[in-house]
């Protein structure tokens, strides 16, 4: 959640949204909105403190080369918890999760 496009092409790699503090537009009344998942009417504030860079790295230490969105029903809006560290190079303004697992939830 927080972006239109929250996976990373090519890139074990996604933007995930915490529902506490952001809201999907499609659990707004009456809200055409195409991609819920942007969150495109809370604030850039709002997107900023909600959201966090989700990445699940090979034994090279390195972002895993292969896309995420689909795997074991991985989409956008999904709601799944994850395991991790915080990487380094993270900060306030800008979350990044080494994850170590990640449980997709029914």
């Amino acid at each position: 959640m927080g972006r239109v496009r929250p996976f990373v092409d090519g890139r074990a790699a996604f933007v995930l949204g915490d529902t506490t503090l952001l809201t999907p537009c499609n659990e707004k009344p009456d809200d055409p909105c195409e991609t819920p998942w942007d969150v495109c009417c809370d604030s850039a504030e709002a997107k900023r403190k909600g959201t966090a860079t989700i990445q699940l790295l090979g034994e090279d230490g390195r972002v895993i080369s292969q896309p995420l969105r689909g795997v074991n029903g991985l989409v956008e809006l999904s709601t799944l918890t994850v395991h991790g560290t915080v990487a380094d190079g993270s900060s306030e303004d800008a979350l990044i999760v080494n994850a170590t697992a990640l449980h997709l939830h029914p």
